[in-house]
């Protein structure tokens, strides 16, 4: 039997690097299952200032993790039912981080100044998407319901019904 050794051409190489690089691509961001300790995260506040999850300030809360952007239909709604969540469950322990994905500070401030309502949470900038990508976000919007502890209670990807959030709210905080 003869060996024959075929040269690396251009195109064969090409194709080589293409394979690896749509392999790459290819990996999703592994989604967070209920139980699990929700990832740390350091974001610039959208008025200044940083803000770190897990810190003093959300130690021992239920904090609800709410990821959003201006052209999500949903995602108006969506944060005005957790401003009346927090209203309603703030002295209890809960607190909302608002996390805008991949938007400049401009984009999502003229966004918020649009509701009709101030917002007395959080809202954070995930400029590079990185804090989406580690939560495993694949739609907008999409809201994570931390327990006291840190860990995943739930996860509403789409719109969610405020009493349904509410409901889960409310067992966390007994």
């Amino acid at each position: 039997m003869v060996n024959v050794r075929v040269p690396a051409t251009p195109v064969r190489l090409t194709l080589l690097l293409l394979l690896l690089l749509l392999h790459g691509c290819g990996s999703e961001p592994k989604p967070l299952l209920k139980g699990e300790l929700v990832p740390a995260f350091q974001l610039e506040r959208l008025d200044g200032g940083v803000v770190v999850y897990p810190s003093d300030p959300y130690q021992g809360r239920v904090v609800i993790i709410d990821f959003w952007a201006d052209w999500c239909a949903l995602c108006r709604d969506e944060l005005i039912n957790h401003q009346r969540l927090v209203d309603a469950f703030r002295d209890q322990g809960l607190s909302v981080l608002a996390i805008n994905i991949e938007q400049d500070q401009k984009t999502a401030r003229a966004f918020i100044e649009r509701l009709p309502q101030t917002l007395s949470y959080d809202v954070l900038l995930d400029i590079q998407g990185e804090t989406a990508r580690r939560y495993g976000v694949l739609g907008l919007p999409v809201t994570y319901v931390i327990d006291r502890e840190g860990y995943l209670s739930t996860k509403i990807l789409g719109g969610s019904e405020p009493g349904q959030l509410q409901k889960v709210v409310s067992a966390l905080l007994q």
